[in-house]
């Protein structure tokens, strides 16, 4: 509580002593030297006032954004569900743990891929506890994006060994959080992803990842997917035409089961890709290669193949 100001004015209550007023005033002429002893403290004032230097600018005070030397700086308070720090903040595993909302029915949930923290409070009822997401909570699970897996081995942040059709699985999960509309992107974890200053370690395949959609996007451009329905009386059925597969061409092509794996053309990005039954053309097919094979059953030169239960992927 401030106190209150003195209401003194600070002056004394009693008056000035007056000089004795007995003697008998000067003449005209005694007070000419006094009069010139005064012109003369003026002149020295005077001059004294017009020469003396500046007075130096006074030095603003330190900001809190430059403190003080030698002072420490105030270190900022440890997130928490109920105090979320401001993004983008890098969180260290244990301070990203709490954020399971386990801590009140509105405490916040936030949830990391690839390194990457994200808010997704607004998903409750997915992520919450007790519900169908909640392992995903209060940590960085990237492998089980792909897998499902919810053990204590399956939630872990390494992609190691992992095909890469679950790589490109968690590379969409991760656009999937990156693109939704309640769901905010809040910082990242230090360790596996990102540094301690939150810079990238470049750890996840992205460029791998890249060039593999890049081979795949090129060779099914070259051998389109085919035509396919499912009946319960008939099974599948595979057929071409000049649009199968989304690729508008002059030829039809003929339905043959592709293995990824052999083709030269897709090298090492081949691995991880699924066989499917793709449109081949005439010249592809009279090359007779070891990843091209008529399905069973059905005659080299159709254009459509009733496959039975015969899988077709």
């Amino acid at each position: 509580m401030r106190e209150a100001a003195d209401s003194s004015d600070g002056k004394s209550s009693a008056a000035a002593a007056s000089p004795a007023s007995t003697s008998a005033a000067p003449s005209r002429g005694s007070r000419l030297p006094t009069v010139l002893a005064c012109v003369g403290a003026l002149v020295v004032v005077a001059t004294a006032v017009l020469y003396a230097p500046a007075a130096p600018s006074a030095v603003p005070a330190p900001s809190a954004a430059d403190p003080a030397p030698n002072s420490a700086a105030v270190p900022a308070a440890k997130p928490s569900p109920n105090s979320p720090p401001s993004p983008p903040y890098v969180f260290s595993q244990a301070e990203l743990k709490p954020f399971d909302g386990r801590a009140s029915k509105t405490a916040t949930i936030y949830i990391a891929i690839i390194g990457n923290v994200y808010d997704v409070t607004a998903g409750r009822k997915f992520y919450g506890p007790g519900r169908e997401y909640s392992h995903f909570a209060g940590r960085d699970a990237t492998k089980a994006f792909a897998t499902g897996d919810s053990s204590p081995e399956g939630l872990t942040d390494s992609v190691e060994g992992m095909e890469m059709d679950e790589l490109q699985s968690i590379a969409g999960w991760k656009s999937f959080y990156d693109e939704h509309a309640e769901y905010t992107f809040k910082g990242v974890v230090e360790g596996r992803y990102y540094a301690a200053d939150g810079t990238s370690l470049d750890a996840f395949p992205w460029a791998k990842l890249k060039a593999h959609e890049t081979a795949s996007a090129e060779r099914k451009a070259a051998l389109p997917d085919c035509n396919s329905k499912w009946a319960q009386a008939t099974g599948s059925e595979v057929w071409c035409t000049t649009r199968s597969g989304g690729v508008e061409r002059e030829w039809v092509g003929k339905p043959r089961k592709y293995q990824p794996t052999l083709d030269p053309a897709m090298g090492e990005n081949g691995a991880g890709e699924r066989e499917r039954c793709v449109c081949a053309p005439p010249d592809e097919i009279a090359k007779a290669p070891a990843y091209l094979l008529a399905y069973d059953g059905c005659a080299p030169d159709a254009e459509r193949c009733v496959l039975g239960t015969t899988n077709t992927k």
